[in-house]
């Protein structure tokens, strides 16, 4: 699975089938029809298997795949147009005998496009609705506060990025031999979400078999087991940064529900206050804290969308909720002035003029950031980059568990 993940050698893999299947074929045919111009027909047959190195690149991209199959077929028509007329001389026998193979397949690669477009159409009127409640809730936003209220925020979201590494995974080789200590500190009150997960040191450490072999400093991570290591190792880590945030930002954490959602309908989504939590340690047990992220999800992002491991940036993720924009705008101020953070890169979907369709109108703030604290650092987790999203709190209200289910239909057939 990891090799077929490195879209080039997997569309190798299929180029040479192509020229293994036509090569032979161009052989037969010259030898037993067109000997006077077999070099010619060599060319062209050669060019029927090249074609294959498109088709390979867009099957390793689920959102390309048909589009490809359509290029596909319209590349062996005109390949077979201009044997009719560069080497045979005949024009005409290219509408006498038409090369339906061709035309078929691009017939089927229009047929996909045409069933694909309508499922899109489908999808988005899945979530009409909700789009229509956050366009609403966006409006009124927008129109009781005041324009410099969104400029600030957004000048304080733009000086965040302050390093210029890639938004990709990295390993390191620097790990701490005494890395399985740091590791059953940090966990002792936190559950392991990986299954198995009894050799930390030897998933965070640098292993030649899943990083890549590229010379330098930055070696990219191209293991999922490495992968949600370092995620799980982090985690505790990023938590107590963002509960830090919190306490200084006037933020929130969504509430853990209790018990079966009643017949009357779904319950409101209650928040519990960081700063209150502090006072009244029984309120943190009832804080819901999102996991790492489900691994089938990370398989089905890395194959649709990303094509490499070390591209998927959010497996680390967590979320404050706040009351007012000021409050962002101070929990940004707060992370800028961080030490131990790097920011790699801000998705800002609270801009004036964003009009928010590809998240079908939900507004946040994506943070990817790094955290470099001395502990990390010895975990090798330095290299390690989480997301953290920073979300109004009438935005929260909406979002509930039938509309993420909408959302997660309209994102499949994205085939994001």
């Amino acid at each position: 699975v990891r090799g077929f993940l490195h879209k080039f050698e997997g569309a190798s893999i299929i180029m040479s089938a192509g020229l293994l299947i036509n090569l032979p074929m161009g052989i037969a045919n010259l030898v037993g029809w067109h000997m006077a111009g077999w070099w010619q027909e060599l060319i062209f047959f050669g060019l029927y298997g090249t074609g294959s190195i498109g088709l390979g690149l867009c099957i390793l991209h689920q959102k390309y795949l048909f589009w490809g199959i359509v290029i596909m077929g319209l590349y062996a028509v005109f390949i077979d147009m201009l044997r009719n007329v560069l080497l045979w001389r005949d024009p005409a026998g290219f509408l006498i005998n038409p090369p339906t193979s061709g035309f078929m397949i691009a017939g089927i690669g229009m047929l996909c496009v045409s069933l694909r477009s309508f499922i899109l159409i489908r999808s988005r009127q899945l979530v009409l609705g909700d789009k229509a409640k956050y366009d609403k809730l966006w409006e009124d936003l927008t129109r009781r506060l005041p324009l410099e209220a969104f400029t600030q925020l957004n000048d304080a979201a733009s000086r965040l990025v302050c390093s210029e590494q890639k938004c990709r995974q990295i390993v390191r080789g620097n790990v701490d031999s005494c890395v399985s200590s740091i590791w059953h500190d940090l966990h002792d009150n936190t559950e392991s979400q990986i299954p198995n997960l009894q050799t930390p040191r030897a998933l965070l450490a640098v292993d030649l078999n899943a990083t890549s072999t590229e010379p330098g400093p930055e070696l990219y991570v191209r293991s999922l087991d490495q992968l949600y290591a370092q995620a799980q190792g982090l985690l505790p880590l990023l938590r107590e940064k963002v509960q830090g945030y919190a306490a200084h930002s006037n933020g929130m954490f969504e509430k853990r529900k209790i018990g079966h959602v009643s017949h009357q309908g779904p319950r409101t989504t209650e928040f519990i206050r960081w700063t209150d939590a502090l006072k009244e340690p029984e309120l943190q047990a009832q804080i819901k804290w999102p996991g790492v992220k489900k691994i089938e999800r990370s398989i089905e992002k890395i194959t649709r969308v990303y094509g490499d491991i070390s591209r998927l940036v959010d497996v680390t993720r967590e979320t404050i909720i706040f009351e007012s924009i000021a409050d962002i705008i101070t929990c940004l101020r707060i992370i800028h002035s961080d030490p131990d953070v790097r920011v790699i890169r801000v998705k800002n979907r609270m801009k004036i003029g964003d009009d928010a369709v590809l998240s079908a109108g939900y507004r946040n703030i994506s943070i990817n950031l790094v955290v470099c604290t001395p502990q990390s650092q010895k975990l090798g987790l330095d290299g390690h980059v989480a997301e953290l999203q920073l979300l109004l709190q009438d935005f929260a209200q909406i979002k509930n568990d039938q509309g993420h289910r909408r959302y997660r239909e309209f994102r499949n057939a994205r085939a994001e």
